[in-house]
C-alpha cells in the first residue's frame, strides 16, 4: 500500500474492476447447483455488476470523504488505486475456489467451503483497512474510527440515492397524472 501511495497508476483502477466483475461473473457460473445462490440462466448482467462496483464506488467516495475530514493525507486517486488494489485476493482466488471446492465438497461440507470464502472477503476487508490507514497516514485508532464512520457514510450515501430515486418516482407520477387529467377532462 505504501508503494501504492506514490506509484499507483490510475490505469489499474477500471482493468481491476473488470477482472472483479468477470470473477464474479465466472463464480456464478462454475458454482456447483448445490451451493450456487444465483441460477446461471437467470443471471441479470447489470445486477451482478452493480454487487461489485456500487460497493466499491461507495466505498472509495465515502472513503475519501470522511478520511478529508479526518485531515487523511490520501488523494482521491490514491483511494481509488489503493481500493482496487484491494480486490485482488477476490480475483486472484475466488473463481479458482469456487470451481474446485464447490464441485468437491458436499452440502453437508458447507463449513468447509464458506470458511475458504470468509477467509478470501477477511483478506480483502483487511486490505481495504491498510488501504485507509496507510494511504491516509492514520494511526490505528483513527483508522478504525474513520473506517467504521466511512461505512456509515456508505449507508448514508445508499440510504439517499434510494429516498431521490423514490421521490423522483413519485414526481413524475404526479406529472403524468395531471397530465392525464388535463387531456382527458380537458383545461
Amino acid at each position: 500500500m505504501w508503494e501504492l501511495k506514490y506509484d499507483g497508476q490510475w490505469i489499474a483502477v477500471p482493468i481491476l474492476l473488470v477482472l472483479a466483475v468477470c470473477i464474479r461473473l465466472i463464480t456464478i457460473e462454475v458454482t456447483s447447483y448445490e451451493f450456487t445462490t444465483v441460477e446461471p440462466a437467470d443471471t441479470n448482467l447489470i445486477l451482478e455488476m452493480a454487487k461489485v462496483l456500487v460497493p466499491w464506488v461507495t466505498w472509495v467516495v465515502a472513503g475519501y470523504g470522511v478520511a478529508s475530514i479526518f485531515y487523511g493525507e490520501g488523494t482521491f486517486k490514491n483511494v481509488a488505486v489503493a481500493s482496487a488494489y484491494a480486490l485482488v485476493p477476490y480475483i486472484l482466488f475466488e473463481a479458482e475456489y469456487t470451481a474446485l471446492f464447490s464441485h468437491i465438497l458436499s452440502l453437508d461440507e458447507k463449513v468447509i467451503y464458506y470458511f475458504g470464502q470468509t477467509l478470501i472477503t477477511v483478506w480483502m476487508l483487511l486490505l481495504f483497512f491498510m488501504q485507509l490507514k496507510v494511504i491516509h497516514d492514520f494511526s490505528l485508532g483513527k483508522s478504525i474510527l474513520v473506517g467504521a464512520v466511512s461505512v456509515l457514510g456508505m449507508i448514508v450515501l445508499w440510504v439517499l440515492i434510494a429516498l431521490t430515486y423514490l421521490l423522483t418516482l413519485q414526481l413524475i407520477q404526479f406529472f403524468v397524472e395531471v397530465g392525464y387529467e388535463f387531456v382527458t377532462r380537458g383545461p
